[in-house]
């Protein structure tokens, strides 16, 4: 019968078959494994063997693009002999409207982009609250911690959101990190189990921190405050290893909160970077930074 041959989702997926995200889901990872790697290469030597393929592999690539060029030079040259006076002209004035036209590209991405100009233009960023998977400068977030040593345990994970840290998160008293409320309705609300775990009595979570380093903490939600607390203050202090301790304002964490892949426990992971926002950022408010660009 149909009915008796037709299986759910979940039934395949136990089956070992993946379901489209899930595929799409382990291929990202794969391709974030591959960044991490290549990134560690730059550190490692390399011996004899493997230079001599690597160069043989650029000479055949940088070989190969040069008979092209040189093909294409000996087509132009045989057309233009077969081809009048007037006929000659008229190809000679068409390759110097494209030359023309290629430096007014230039000279637009110039325009638009300060940082590839040799000038000392200024560039100007304009940092505002950010967005779920966005950052305030308007970058993307990327959709997993870039922490090697954790990318293996992964299981679903909530989208990326960045946080400027505030005197009330750094504050010893208080021991948490505030959240927003639409953060954590739309990206940290799908990764909790309905029925199950309640924000109100507080979620155990294992957050680890850039160097692997674990902390236990709770997700807690106080009179529609919401927040990490617990271990909070201990990661604050293991950052004055690092000999950068967190500072208001200007300094920023990502936060992503998972499944671990194994034990299905809430888990998250913290990420912090350095901007130029001197004030705190409010909601619908833009705050405009002018930085000197840098001599090519």
């Amino acid at each position: 019968m149909r009915s008796q041959t037709k299986m759910t989702a979940n039934e395949q997926s136990t089956n070992g078959h993946q379901l489209p995200y899930e595929r799409d889901f382990e291929a990202q990872k794969k391709d974030v494994m591959a960044v991490l790697n290549l990134l560690q290469m730059k550190r490692e030597p390399l011996d004899h063997g493997t230079t001599e393929e690597l160069n043989e592999m650029m000479n055949k690539t940088l070989g190969r693009r040069r008979r092209n060029i040189e093909a294409t030079n000996r087509i132009k040259s045989k057309s233009k002999q077969c081809l009048g006076s007037k006929d000659h002209q008229h190809l000679e004035d068409m390759d110097k409207e494209n030359a023309r036209k290629r430096r007014k590209i230039e000279f637009i991405n110039e325009k638009f982009e300060p940082e590839r100009c040799s000038s000392n233009m200024k560039k100007t960023i304009v940092y505002q609250c950010p967005n779920i998977g966005m950052g305030s400068d308007g970058c993307v977030l990327p959709d997993l911690p870039p922490i090697p040593e954790i990318l293996n345990i992964i299981g679903k994970c909530s989208r990326p959101f960045e946080k400027q840290l505030t005197f009330s998160d750094l504050e010893r008293s208080q021991n948490r990190l505030n959240f927003n409320k639409e953060y954590v309705q739309g990206a940290l609300m799908p990764v909790l189990k309905a029925g199950e775990e309640d924000l109100n009595v507080g979620i155990p979570v294992t957050v680890f921190d850039c160097r692997d380093k674990r902390y236990s903490m709770r997700l807690k939600c106080w009179d529609r405050a919401h927040a990490l607390n617990g271990g909070w203050n201990q990661f604050v202090d293991d950052r004055k290893e690092l000999k950068t301790p967190f500072e208001k304002n200007v300094d920023w964490v990502t936060v992503w909160i998972f499944r671990h892949k194994i034990s299905d426990e809430l888990c998250g992971a913290i990420t912090s970077r350095r901007l130029d926002t001197k004030d705190p950022i409010k909601r619908n408010r833009k705050t405009v930074v002018h930085h000197q660009a840098l001599k090519s």
